[in-house]
């Protein structure tokens, strides 16, 4: 008998002990600018996981500042995510942002080259001009993807697959 009574008494300090510390949940969410932002019920963080997700998103982000509250947005937040995490990701990548304003430029100009578009040389817009000879199609600029051929230019019917015309780049 008497150690039914201690089985009870455990099970009610159990659950005295999960009613107190929803409670001190409870207070820090109401005081929090993200219920003063959004007037979010609290029930609500608890029954639709997307809401949880989100507050618990922001909770994470509060406490961390400049660049490392961009990185922590950058991943989905499971709520177990440690913060020396993104204290890695940032230490690893400040490092790359510190360098000099030419460092920087040459940079953007290799970024720049990537993007920008070839120029025609006199052959290329010759060909522009060119007519397929089988169908009267315009002669298009192509690279082999595939084969023996695979990654060489080649002018090829603008028609294909109704005309297979090919003309290799000279």
């Amino acid at each position: 008998m008497f150690m039914l009574f201690l089985l009870f008494a455990l099970a009610v300090l159990v659950i005295l002990i999960a009613i107190v510390i929803e409670i001190k949940n409870y207070k820090e969410y109401k005081e929090s600018e993200y219920y003063k932002i959004t007037k979010i019920p609290y029930w609500k963080i608890h029954f639709d996981i997307g809401v949880f997700g989100e507050y618990d998103t922001y909770r994470c982000l509060c406490p961390l500042d400049g660049y490392k509250r961009y990185l922590f947005n950058c991943y989905v937040s499971t709520g177990k995510m440690p913060k020396s995490i993104i204290n890695i990701i940032y230490e690893k990548l400040y490092p790359l942002t510190q360098v000099g304003e030419l460092e920087k430029k040459e940079h953007i100009e290799t970024i720049k080259k990537c993007y920008e578009k070839p120029v025609l040389s006199k052959t290329t817009t010759e060909m522009q001009d060119k007519k397929c000879p089988r169908c009267g199609g315009k002669l298009v600029l192509k690279v082999a993807k595939r084969g023996n051929y695979a990654g060489s230019k080649f002018y090829g019917c603008a028609n294909y697959p109704g005309c297979k015309y090919i003309e290799n780049v000279k």
